[in-house]
C-alpha cells in the first residue's frame, strides 16, 4: 500500500547574498554572529502545528549544533507522534544521515518546545546537504528539507532533488496507543548545605527611584543565618518598597515520557515576624521553561503566616510532559512598601504522572455559613464529580484556627456540599472577629473559595433555591463580605444591605474592590425574591471588610438608621462609610469642612464613634496625616456631619500612631521611621528602635516564651502597673551568632514590658520594648520609653 505525505521543500536564503535556486554562497563559513537562521512553521488542517528552528551555514563536522521544535496539539483527538531530524545527500544518492529521533504523546490542547541537540559525523564531507525534518502528524507524515552548508571550500551550486522516501522510510510512523509514555517518577530534595548549585536566580523586579535606570536591590544567596534542617538555608533579600517585584529560584528536571504531570513542591519558609496584612506573595512555578514574570508564578499562599518557619506546599498541573524538562521555581513577592528577607529550606519536589492520584478538576463556591452555640455550617456549591472531597479551613484575625476539623471531607452530591464543624468544649464564634472560611479540594489541583464574615453581621442564611435567592441580584463577579438588614426609608419594609468584594484571593482577606449595595423590597415582576436593586456605590477606599452595621447614630426625629460600613485600608488604618436615606434615594453621607471634606468616607489612618461634647451625641472622629497625628471631628446638624474641630496633637516630639492589627495605638517620636509593621528607629541611626509585638496566646503559653527574643538572656525583671494593664519589665541580652567555638556576642541590650490583655475571651499579649547596642544608649532611650507606655490607648 503507498503512503500518502506532504512534502514540503523550503529555499533558504541569506539576506546578504539573495541566492537563486538555494545555490550556496562560495567562500568561507560565517562565525556564529553571522550565521542565518531559518524558521519555519507547519499548520495543518486539523489543527496540528509544529516550529523549527535552525541556520542554513556554519555547520561544522563533529560539532554538536542545537535546534528549536515546538509541536502543538490543537486537534480534537489525540496525537502519538514521532519527529526526525536528518540529513540528505541529495539523488542518485539516497543516504540518509539520522541525527536524532523522539517520539511524543500529545492530548488535545498540549503542545511542547524543546531545544534539541544534533551531533554532526566527524567524517561528514564539506558540501551542500538537505536538513530534514520528518514529522508524523494525526492526518499523516510530513518532510521539510532546508539546503545547508556544511563545513569550508568551495562547492558547485546545487541542482538536484532530495530523497524524501528515503526519509520516510528511516523514520517509520510510531505504534499508536491510548495511553502514551510512561512517566517516571522523579523525587527531588534541597538543603542548600552546598551552596546554590544547580539553581538559577531570576527577578521581575521595578527600577529603583534613587537609581534611575537601575533595578532595585534584590539578592539570593547561601546563608548560616537561619536553618530549618542542617546549617544553612537560601536567604532571599528584595527592597520591596516600591510594594513590587518578585524574585526566585528555578531549577530543570529532567523527565521521561511524554503525558500530564503533577509537580508538588514543598519547602519550609521563614518569616521574621507574624502579620495579619499580606507582606509578601510566597512565590511558586513549574512549567516547560524557566519563569520570566511575576505573573507566571502561583501567588495564591502569603508570607508571615507564622512567626520562624512555616512548610508550604503546592500541587501544580502540566496538561503535558513539556518535552522531557520541567521547570520547577519558587521564591517572594513584594506587597508591603518595605525591605523584606525571608529563608527557605528543605525544597521538596516530586513529579509524576497526573494519573497518579490526581484529583479531578473543577470549580468550588460557598453559598453561606451558619453559626450556632454548637456547631459551624458551611454551604457552597462545586462543578467536582459527585463524591469529590471539599475541605475547608477557618481563620480568624488572620489566625488559623487549630481547632477546626481540616481533615473533614464533605462530598459533592449533585453540584452541592455541605461541611459541619462541631465546636469543641470551650469554643465559640466571638462578636467583634473578622473571620474567613477557605474552602479547598484536597490533593488536587489549588481549586480555593474563601468566604470572610463576622457576627456583628449575622452570617448569609443557608443555600436557598435560586428564585427565593435575593442574592442573585448582585453581580456575578461579587463575593458577598457581610450582609445587614434595616428599614433605612421608614416604609415599614426591611431593605437588604451587602458590602462585597472583587478580586480577592484565598491568601489574604483583602480585596481590589469593595462596593455597598441595597436591595429593596418590590412587587415588579422583575423582582427577584421580592427584592429589587436600589442603589450601589463606587469602589470604597477600603480593601478589607471590618464590619456592617445598621444603627440610628445621629438620634433625629425620623428614627431612621443609617448603614455603617468599617474597612481597614491596609496598614493605614480605618475609615467609615455611611449610608443613609434622603428624599433624593439612598447615598452616602459626606463629610463638610475639614480635612475630609466632600470625600466619600470618614478617616483614613483610623475612625472612632464618641461623644466628645457630652450631649448624648456621637461625634465621628477621623484620623489623618502622618501616623495620625490629627483628628478631625464632626458632629450631626440635622442634614450631615459637619466639622466641629481638629483634636489637639501629640506632645512636641511625638506622633500617633494606630496599629489597627494590635487594637492599640501609641505616641512615637515624630522624626522616627518605620521600617515594619509595629517597629521605629531614628533616620539617622538604625542601631536604635522602639517596638510593639503581639500574639494571642493558647493555653499553657506565657508571652515571656512567645515574645522576648531567643537567643537572649534575662539581666532583670519586675512587676510594672501601667494606666492600660499590669506587666512585667524585662531588661534582656540578645546575642548574635558564635563564630567557630567561641562565645555569642551580644547583639544588643532591651528593655520589654510585656502585658496580658483578655478581651472578648482572648488572652492577648502585648509586648513594647526599646533596643540598643549597649546599655548606656539603652539608658538614652528610658524617657522616650516611658512616654510611650504612658500613651498606650487598648482599642474595643
Amino acid at each position: 500500500m503507498t503512503k500518502r505525505y506532504s512534502l514540503h521543500l523550503l529555499c533558504a536564503f541569506s539576506i546578504l547574498s539573495l541566492l537563486v535556486a538555494c545555490t550556496p554562497a562560495v567562500g568561507p563559513t560565517p562565525d556564529e554572529a553571522a550565521r542565518q537562521s531559518f524558521s519555519l512553521h507547519i499548520a495543518g488542517e486539523d489543527g496540528a502545528e509544529v516550529t523549527w528552528e535552525s541556520y542554513t551555514e556554519g555547520f561544522v563536522p563533529g560539532t554538536t549544533e542545537t535546534m528549536h521544535l515546538a509541536v502543538q496539539n490543537n486537534t480534537d483527538r489525540h496525537w502519538d507522534g514521532r519527529l526526525c531530524v536528518q540529513l540528505l545527500e541529495p539523488l542518485p544518492s539516497y543516504r540518509v544521515i539520522s541525527l536524532t529521533q523522539q517520539d511524543f504523546s500529545l492530548e488535545s490542547g498540549g503542545g511542547f518546545a524543546r531545544d534539541v541537540s544534533v551531533d554532526l559525523p566527524a567524517d561528514l564531507a564539506a558540501g551542500t546537504y538537505g536538513l530534514a525534518l520528518v514529522v508524523h502528524q494525526p492526518t499523516g507524515p510530513i518532510v521539510d528539507v532546508v539546503p545547508i552548508r556544511v563545513g569550508e571550500g568551495t562547492r558547485e551550486p546545487f541542482r538536484g532533488e532530495w530523497p524524501t522516501k528515503a526519509a520516510l522510510e528511516a523514520c517509520p510512523a510510531p505504534q499508536s496507543h491510548d495511553d502514551g509514555p510512561a512517566t517516571e517518577p522523579v523525587v527531588f530534595q534541597e538543603g542548600f548545605e552546598a551552596g546554590l548549585e544547580g539553581w538559577e536566580a531570576g527577578a521581575d523586579v521595578p527600577q529603583d527611584p534613587a537609581n534611575p535606570g537601575q533595578p532595585v536591590f534584590w539578592s539570593i544567596e547561601q546563608s548560616a543565618d537561619q536553618a530549618n534542617e542542617g546549617s544553612s538555608s537560601a536567604r532571599f533579600t528584595l527592597d520591596g518598597k516600591q510594594d513590587d517585584g518578585t524574585i526566585w529560584l528555578a531549577r530543570p528536571f529532567e523527565v521521561a515520557g511524554d503525558g500530564p504531570l503533577r509537580v508538588r513542591l514543598t519547602f519550609d519558609l521563614w518569616s521574621e515576624s507574624e502579620s495579619f496584612n499580606t507582606l509578601a506573595h510566597v512565590a511558586a512555578y513549574a512549567g516547560p521553561r524557566p519563569p520570566t514574570a511575576e505573573q507566571d508564578f502561583d501567588l495564591s499562599q502569603t508570607a508571615n503566616q507564622v512567626t520562624g518557619w512555616k512548610t508550604y506546599t503546592y500541587d501544580l498541573h502540566l496538561p503535558a510532559n513539556p518535552g522531557g524538562r520541567v521547570w520547577v521555581a519558587l521564591g517572594i513577592s513584594a506587597v508591603w512598601e518595605t525591605e523584606m528577607t525571608y529563608y527557605v529550606d528543605n525544597v521538596r519536589v516530586e513529579i509524576v504522572a497526573a494519573e497518579e492520584g490526581q484529583a479531578p478538576g473543577g470549580r468550588i463556591t460557598i453559598q453561606g455559613v451558619e453559626v450556632t452555640s454548637e456547631q459551624v455550617i458551611v454551604r457552597g456549591q462545586s462543578t467536582l464529580p459527585d463524591g469529590a472531597c471539599v475541605s475547608a479551613e477557618l481563620w480568624a484575625d488572620g489566625v488559623l484556627q487549630a481547632w477546626w476539623p481540616v481533615d473533614v471531607c464533605a462530598p459533592v452530591r449533585q453540584g452541592a456540599w455541605e461541611l459541619v464543624a462541631p465546636l469543641p468544649e470551650g469554643e465559640a464564634l466571638r462578636l467583634g472577629v473578622q473571620y474567613m472560611v477557605r474552602a479547598y479540594q484536597p490533593g488536587g489541583p489549588n481549586i480555593v473559595a474563601t468566604f470572610p464574615f463576622n457576627l456583628d453581621a449575622p452570617p448569609l442564611p443557608p443555600t436557598q433555591q435560586p428564585a427565593d435567592d435575593p442574592t442573585l441580584l448582585l453581580p456575578d463577579s461579587a463575593e458577598v463580605l457581610a450582609q445587614a438588614s434595616g428599614d433605612l426609608d421608614g416604609d415599614g419594609a426591611a431593605e437588604l444591605i451587602f458590602l462585597v468584594g472583587f478580586g480577592g484571593s484565598p491568601d489574604r482577606l483583602g480585596y481590589d474592590a469593595l462596593n455597598l449595595l441595597v436591595l429593596t423590597s418590590s412587587t415588579s415582576p422583575e423582582a427577584v425574591a421580592g427584592y429589587e436593586m436600589a442603589w450601589h456605590s463606587e469602589a470604597l477606599a477600603g480593601d478589607r471588610a471590618e464590619s456592617l452595621e445598621v444603627r440610628d447614630i445621629n438620634d433625629d426625629d425620623d428614627d431612621r438608621p443609617e448603614v455603617l460600613c468599617l474597612q481597614a485600608m491596609g496598614a493605614a488604618g480605618e475609615t467609615l462609610q455611611i449610608v443613609a436615606w434622603s428624599e433624593a434615594g439612598y447615598g452616602l453621607l459626606r463629610p463638610r469642612g475639614g480635612y475630609f471634606d466632600g470625600q466619600e468616607a470618614f478617616g483614613e489612618n483610623g475612625v472612632r464613634l464618641e461623644d466628645v461634647d457630652g450631649d448624648g451625641l456621637v461625634e465621628i472622629l477621623a484620623g489623618y496625616g502622618p501616623a495620625a497625628a490629627s483628628t478631625d471631628v464632626y458632629g450631626w446638624d440635622g442634614q450631615a456631619y459637619t466639622y466641629r474641630q481638629t483634636l489637639s496633637a501629640s506632645p512636641a516630639g511625638y506622633a500617633h500612631v494606630s496599629l489597627a492589627e494590635a487594637r492599640l495605638s501609641l505616641e512615637v517620636p515624630a522624626h522616627w521611621v518605620q521600617t515594619e509593621p509595629g517597629v521605629w528607629r531614628p533616620s539617622e541611626d538604625d542601631a536604635l528602635r522602639l517596638g510593639v509585638r503581639w500574639a494571642i496566646l493558647e493555653p499553657p503559653q506565657e508571652p515571656e516564651a512567645v515574645l522576648l527574643p531567643q537567643p537572649a538572656q534575662v539581666l532583670d525583671a519586675q512587676p510594672v502597673e501601667l494606666a492600660w494593664g499590669s506587666g512585667r519589665r524585662f531588661t534582656v541580652e540578645v546575642y548574635g551568632e558564635a563564630e567557630g567555638a567561641g562565645q555569642a556576642p551580644v547583639q544588643a541590650v532591651e528593655s520589654h514590658v510585656l502585658v496580658v490583655i483578655q478581651q472578648d475571651g482572648v488572652r492577648r499579649a502585648v509586648d513594647l520594648f526599646v533596643s540598643a547596642p549597649d546599655a548606656g544608649q539603652l539608658a538614652g532611650l528610658e524617657e522616650m520609653f516611658q512616654h510611650a507606655l504612658s500613651s498606650v490607648v487598648i482599642e474595643p
